[in-house]
């Protein structure tokens, strides 16, 4: 049998769901509310890993599904619904960045049911953000959901159907939430990864906050520019 596929509903209706923390690594503490926020929508979320069958590969683990066919009604009228939705992204977005993917570490969190991986980035140009939060040639850490590690000489796996893993080198496109005031973090999509791949958007899955794949970088800040001046956010 293959790794277990968990479904999980999103509190917020398809708002930002992954967490970033600006230091070099969550505290445990910080990883356990992490954990807490994820897995208190996610049915049987606190499962051992160790108590999985192993997959075709030999891993144990499962799969989660989180849904991206949700809808968000903006307060303002839109002649389409790419722009509708990317209006929402941004408004909800503390920082929208291109950034480099550095390197990644994972880590088992929630008592070995569940597996996190941050990844360190270079910011490499701010489409939104307060330069006192986020500038060009800054390091964040993203943390998701996900990953593989080696624990007690066996192989667990927790993934994210249809959303690729960052790797190093890559060049993506990352929403982030404001700042937490509990755990000073930022938030993230995590359904989904964007890539930036010769200064086209490539999203994993659609919908993906109004981006259209294939999309310039160039265009998507002149759509983003001329949102934020015609539309304020509530």
């Amino acid at each position: 049998m293959g790794a277990r596929r968990w479904t999980a509903a999103l509190a917020v209706a398809g708002v930002l769901f992954t967490s970033c923390a600006s230091g070099q690594s969550l505290s445990p503490a910080q990883r356990a509310a992490v954990y807490q926020a994820y897995f208190r929508v996610i049915a049987g979320g606190d499962r051992n890993l160790h108590s999985y069958a192993r997959d075709a590969n030999g891993s144990r683990g499962y799969d989660i599904f989180l849904p991206t066919d949700w809808v968000v009604a903006s307060h303002a009228p839109f002649a389409r619904r790419a722009d509708e939705q990317l209006h929402v992204g941004y408004c909800a977005s503390g920082a929208i960045v291109l950034a480099t993917a550095v390197s990644s570490r994972a880590y088992l969190a929630g008592g070995g049911s569940t597996i996190f991986t941050d990844t360190a980035f270079r910011v490499d140009e701010v489409l939104k953000g307060a330069p006192d939060t986020v500038h060009a040639g800054a390091r964040i850490e993203v943390v998701r959901i996900g990953g593989a590690v080696t624990d007690a000489g066996e192989t667990l796996r927790v993934g994210v159907e249809d959303r690729p893993d960052f790797q190093a080198g890559g060049s993506y496109l990352l929403l982030l939430d404001r700042p937490g005031p509990a755990l000073s973090v930022w938030h993230a999509t995590d359904w989904i990864t964007v890539e930036a791949v010769g200064g086209r958007l490539r999203p994993s899955s659609t919908p993906a906050f109004g981006l259209q794949p294939g999309e310039s970088v160039q265009d998507l800040r002149a759509r983003l520019d001329w949102l934020a001046s015609r539309y304020a956010c509530p």
